[in-house]
């Protein structure tokens, strides 16, 4: 065990290197044994205490009797700090703050913490944000991070490089503007001065933009006339055409520039400029890349090439989520690439075989219809069909498709839920009729097929014939409170016996060396609760994010929670992500297997951090939807 204090864990990698100084010359280092009450509700602390190593508990009121402590609200091992809020509001504000286990900590004076928190606006942020706050803020610093871990195999040449426009050091600042005009570019490079005022030197290269001309002659006092050299900057970042992306985004980040001098073969056998990359070029190839794959769907004559295709979606998210691309954009982006896939398929092997495009839609459900799947799993899907319709020729083209899907790389699913079962393959009214009978019903085999249908969402054909499906399941569960109960009671269907079930969550966290199962932990109970709700107040929305808008602005929700409760939602979802791909990487993943348990230990602490944080939203979910449901009562 090291007792050196580590500025590489948030908030403490924020201090600039003075504030770490005045830290280290600060601190203090205590023991506690386990079982020891470090503060009790209204204290005032006298030091932030950072964990080295131990277990501490916050816990909420004690029991009525007074002889027991209350649930746990927190726990606190290695790393974490606390507790900030009783510094900064002068008291505790948890019930009891107990030590778990022998606790070794640090003790950073409560002057020394208020002086870095008035002085260092992102280090007090961090103790002060909200959990949406953070997150975001988090996301941000990920992203920054972690652009140069993708682009896979393209090179900077794939990618738009802007021809170069030259010009003389000499040329005037008018001249250089209008010449960039002329070639529509953003840059101009300025060959054959080492600089303002500097000597001639025909070997450098310097840079000018559009916005730095015009900065040279709003703010620095340049004149129109002046010579452009003068304000080109020449200590330019290069990088050659035949290396790859990532290595600019390296290079970019690294040097804090947004734009790169790109280098190829000379004629003289030696690096010459051929053009100039810009930030703005780099990402859009990424974007350029979804472009790619949808025209290629769209150009599909057979499932080999709808394979393929499949194969680059999922080439394209392994690239987005190393790019740190937003988890709200990847959804998107893959919710629509899946969705013209199954429809161009559709195309190819259901629709020769029913006499009309309108006499029956597919439906896709689960995280496909929600809008949230960004890795390939099983099949998930039904197919409306048209009163009066060929219902033979129908399933026959269905199993066609649930074969050819399954040859794209859509395993079948488990529990049959796929237009090839004849269950899932019906007429509007036949589907109304079951939608009775599973009302009738109180089991599981009930509740999940009405949940699937909850989350339908059509990719092709006549989308009014789902709408007549789900218009009778809204108008039978309408004020049916009894149903609604039981609907929702899945929801707490994963607690984890023990203390409670935040307290089992938090400790495996922080002192388990057991996986933790995001889907059930926290995925699952946002998506159903959020679906209870929805379905409760009629709210046609299907992704689980604008469910929650539509519940806020509802009432149901207030802002902060819903704010708080939507990001560590996305949250979930990336962790999960990036749980799933690198299995996949090392041989672990891939199919429809189910997604791999989270390694604590391969967490950052910041990942941590927020996961506990965005595990104990969830919890407040679970509270929230069992007591507005009256959960007790069945």
């Amino acid at each position: 065990m090291t007792t050196q204090f580590s500025f590489a864990v948030p908030p403490f990698d924020a201090l600039s290197a003075a504030e770490r100084a005045k830290l280290s010359a600060a601190l203090d280092i205590a023991f506690y044994p386990s079982a020891s009450v470090l503060m009790r509700s209204g204290d005032a602390p006298e030091h932030l205490f950072v964990v080295v190593k131990g277990i501490v508990q916050a816990l909420d009121a004690p029991d009525a009797g007074g002889g027991g402590a209350g649930e746990v609200v927190n726990v606190y091992g290695e790393h974490d700090a606390f507790d900030a809020l009783a510094l900064l509001d002068g008291g505790c504000r948890n019930a009891l703050l107990r030590v778990e286990e022998d606790l070794v900590c640090h003790l950073l004076p409560k002057q020394v913490f208020l002086e870095l928190a008035r002085t260092n606006p992102r280090f007090a942020g961090f103790f002060t944000e909200s959990l949406a706050e953070r997150l975001s803020r988090q996301i941000h610093r990920e992203t920054d991070r972690e652009m140069a871990a993708g682009f896979l195999a393209a090179t900077v040449a794939d990618a738009t490089v802007t021809p170069p426009v030259f010009a003389a050091p000499e040329t005037s600042l008018r001249d250089a503007a209008r010449m960039l005009g002329r070639a529509q570019a953003h840059t101009l490079l300025v060959r054959g001065q080492g600089g303002e005022g500097g000597a001639a030197d025909a070997g450098r290269v310097g840079l000018a933009t559009r916005s730095s001309l015009g900065a040279a002659v709003l703010l620095r006092g340049k004149g129109p006339g002046d010579p452009v050299g003068g304000v080109a900057r020449y200590d330019l970042v290069t990088i050659r055409a035949d290396q790859p992306l990532s290595d600019a985004m390296e290079q970019m980040t690294r040097h804090g520039v947004r734009r790169l001098v790109v280098t190829g073969p000379g004629r003289d056998g030696g690096d010459d400029v051929v053009g100039v990359l810009e930030l703005v070029s780099l990402l859009g190839y990424l974007a350029n890349q979804s472009h790619l794959v949808s025209t290629q769907i769209r150009r599909a004559r057979s499932v080999g090439d709808l394979k393929a295709a499949s194969d680059a979606i999922g080439r394209l998210v392994h690239t987005m989520a190393g790019n740190g691309t937003k988890q709200r954009v990847i959804c998107a982006q893959v919710t629509t690439l899946n969705r013209a896939l199954l429809r161009r398929l559709f195309d190819l092997v259901v629709l020769p075989d029913i006499a009309a495009g309108d006499a029956c839609c597919l439906v896709v459900m689960g995280s496909e219809g929600r809008g949230e799947q960004t890795i390939r799993t099983d099949q998930d899907n039904a197919m409306v069909l048209r009163d009066g319709a060929d219902v033979a020729a129908a399933r026959a083209a269905a199993s066609r498709f649930s074969a050819a899907l399954a040859e794209i790389g859509f395993p079948p699913c488990p529990g049959g839920m796929m237009v090839s079962n004849p269950a899932w393959t019906r007429t509007v009214s036949d589907f109304r009729a079951q939608i009775h009978c599973w009302l009738s019903l109180s089991t599981e085999d009930a509740f999940l097929p009405l949940a699937a249908l909850t989350d339908a969402a059509v990719v092709a054909g006549d989308p009014s014939l789902l709408a007549e499906v789900r218009d009778e399941f809204m108008r039978r569960v309408r004020g049916n409170d009894a149903f609604l109960a039981r609907f929702a009671r899945p929801v707490l269907s994963f607690d984890t016996p023990g203390s409670g079930p935040l307290a089992s969550i938090l400790h495996a966290i922080g002192d388990s060396s057991e996986g933790i199962d995001l889907k059930k932990a926290g995925l699952f109970p946002v998506v159903h609760g959020v679906r209870s709700f929805a379905l409760e107040r009629g709210i046609a929305a299907i992704g689980t994010d604008e469910r929650i808008e539509r519940l806020a602005g509802d009432g149901l929700f207030g802002d902060s929670f819903a704010a708080d409760l939507r990001e560590a939602f996305l949250f979930l979802l990336a962790l999960q992500l990036k749980t799933a791909l690198a299995a996949a990487d090392r041989g672990n993943g891939g199919g429809a297997a189910a997604a791999p348990l989270v390694d604590r230990h391969a967490l950052s602490r910041a990942e941590a951090t927020l996961l506990k944080d965005s595990l104990r939203v969830v919890v407040a979910l679970k509270e929230q939807v069992a007591h507005h449901f009256r959960l007790s009562l069945f």
